[in-house]
């Protein structure tokens, strides 16, 4: 998708080739994003053709939107006060909050233009899910403190009301503009719905008083959760008018973390005793891996990768692979490519040791002389991303591919941190030079590429796309710190087309981003606070999280994020959500038990 709308200009800076010249490596051109007035910047997405969506600082310390395109930004703020984007669809469409004197409103901009979504009587109001082709869904309270919600499309908007409802809190779209969600009725009775062009489809079981639907897909199948009669949390898949409970009798609660195109679900539960199991339901069979276990990944064929009891293992059609060497002590999967190409890193008495594992063979990738290692990512092409030791305190970045063990060093660089890798193997991060400061870098074959601004006293590249493009920041001489987005061989700039047309059915369209966490899906902790991290994948803006039915938070990073919260004593159920100009990926819940401190 290309466009183009012209606004202010940024400065354009020349590429700058390290170690190789330039002839040898891929030509780079930096670009500061810098838009006027700006005291500092970041930047949370790049489209294929790179535009850039981002918020920077003015200089009375508002956080304003923008998008850059063509070498030129625009602040998307509606008019006074401060905003924040929530993503860009591929034709171009942005929706956000802005903060204004009259609270926090919705809004959406694509063209130059401006829409405030908030409707008449409405104090505050928020963008809940956006579909690819820029359908918008929009959470808001009235004067008394009741929820609503409506859809919003093209200049038109249809107000979701079900009969009945006191409360209504709208969850997710798809591609084909369903949305999914719940109410609340007078008498306090939780119903689930789903809404298209007007028509409202109440699927709450008969008998249920809680149901909690967290995920529609683009063939129309939802997943969430409910409460039995006999008050246990069980999943729920609803397809083609049918209700099928997932879990198993004696589970009592439960999450999902996600379900694939052929209606696969990957999730977690928890048994008597906080038992806590990972499981995958696959054409109406259900596999549990047990106590102690977790997913991390699936890939498109139908991999999974987890751990059990701190053991690696893949799945797959019923037949679990155990990822643990002879002779070693525990192990962890960290990465699947969808050739099936896994990588992780397994534990002797003494070492931690890089691997590789395909068709039931496994490598080891320590390299000589090395005493600890791990491998972290594997791209699509097989080349793996990790970190070696050779006297088990300083790590360092390498590769592995078909069987070459490559340390990602040069003359004149040093203590190199890799930040990122795309599918195509390249890698990006910072490396410290001969003048003592960190620059951003992207590794190609074996070749760095300088990335730093000219005028950059400390760079560092954070992200880059399947299209090789690199998201980053430096801070100058005066310590402000700005984004820039480095592209190769003239991605930048865009031009105008058409906007795309939406799809005929709902299995069309490009998919929205998967997110990941580090860790299990139920824990028990004394502890009075959490670090929650994990990863993203796809193209990806940014990471949200929310505490219960709380107000939705941005987490640190998009691809690899992080946030830290407090624990309330007893139960505490966190949402993480990943999104993209796609749409939104599945949610993914995590349950804290928070108990109180032994005396």
């Amino acid at each position: 998708m290309r466009w183009f709308v012209p606004v202010l200009a940024l400065t354009l800076l020349g590429a700058i080739c390290f170690g190789a010249p330039a002839s040898a490596a891929v030509h780079y051109t930096t670009f500061k994003l810098v838009p006027s007035g700006a005291t500092s910047s970041s930047a949370s997405l790049v489209t294929d053709v790179g535009q850039v969506l981002g918020s920077f600082t003015n200089a009375i310390g508002q956080a304003r939107a923008f998008i850059w395109i063509d070498r030129e930004s625009t602040d998307l703020t509606p008019a006074g006060g401060a905003s924040s984007s929530a993503s860009m669809t591929a034709s171009g469409r942005i929706v956000g909050t802005w903060f204004s004197s009259l609270g926090q409103r919705t809004f959406t901009w694509k063209d130059g233009v401006s829409t405030d979504l908030q409707p008449p009587g409405a104090l505050w109001s928020g963008v809940i899910a956006v579909s690819a082709f820029g359908e918008i869904v929009v959470a808001y309270t009235d004067g008394a403190g009741h929820a609503h919600a409506f859809a919003w499309s093209n200049g038109t908007s249809l107000e979701i009301n079900p009969l009945g409802a006191v409360d209504t809190y709208p969850l997710a779209i798809n591609s084909s503009g369903q949305i999914v969600g719940s109410f609340l009725d007078f008498i306090g009775r939780q119903h689930a719905f789903l809404w298209k062009d007007g028509i409202l489809t109440d699927f709450t079981p008969s008998g249920v008083t809680t149901i909690h639907p967290d995920y529609i897909d683009d063939s129309g199948r939802i997943v969430g959760s409910f409460v039995t009669t006999i008050g246990r949390e069980h999943l729920f898949l609803w397809q083609n008018g049918v209700f099928t409970d997932v879990s198993p009798a004696d589970a009592i609660d439960g999450s999902i973390g996600s379900i694939d195109s052929s209606g696969r679900i990957i999730g977690s539960l928890t048994y008597a005793n906080f038992k806590l199991s990972a499981f995958v339901w696959e054409n109406g069979v259900f596999t549990d891996f047990g106590d102690h276990s977790f997913i991390r990944s699936v890939n498109a064929q139908g991999r999974i990768i987890g751990s059990i009891f701190q053991r690696a293992f893949t799945w797959k059609s019923g037949v679990l692979t155990d990822l643990v060497p002879d002779g070693s002590m525990q192990s962890t999967a960290y990465s699947i490519n969808d050739s099936g190409q896994i990588a992780g890193t397994f534990w002797d008495t003494s070492h931690s040791h890089p691997f590789v594992w395909q068709n039931g063979i496994f490598t080891d990738l320590t390299s000589t002389g090395a005493v600890d290692g791990d491998a972290s990512f594997i791209s699509a092409d097989g080349r793996v991303l990790g970190f070696f030791s050779t006297d088990g305190n300083n790590y360092r970045p390498f590769t592995w591919k078909d069987g070459v063990f490559t340390e990602l060093t040069a003359p004149g660089i040093d203590k190199v941190g890799a930040k990122a890798i795309n599918d195509a193997g390249w890698i990006v991060g910072s490396f410290r030079g001969t003048d003592g400061h960190d620059h951003a870098f992207v590794w190609i074959d074996g070749e760095f590429i300088d990335l730093s601004p000219a005028e950059a006293v400390e760079s560092i590249a954070t992200s880059i796309d399947p299209a090789g493009q690199i998201l980053g920041s430096f801070s100058d001489a005066d310590g402000h710190v700005y984004a820039f987005l480095a592209s190769p061989d003239g991605i930048v700039p865009p031009v105008a087309t058409p906007a795309p047309t939406p799809p005929p059915s709902p299995t069309t369209s490009a998919a929205p981003p998967e997110i990941f966490s580090i860790g299990k899906s139920k824990i028990i902790t004394a502890k009075d606070h959490h670090v929650f991290q994990g990863r993203a994948v796809g193209d990806v803006s940014s990471v949200s999280y929310r505490i219960g039915r709380g107000g939705w938070k941005k987490a640190s990073g998009s691809a690899r994020w992080s946030f830290v919260v407090g624990l309330k004593k007893g139960r505490n159920v966190f949402t993480i959500i990943a999104h993209g100009p796609r749409g939104d990926s599945r949610p993914q819940k995590i349950t804290i038990f928070r108990e109180s401190p032994a005396r």
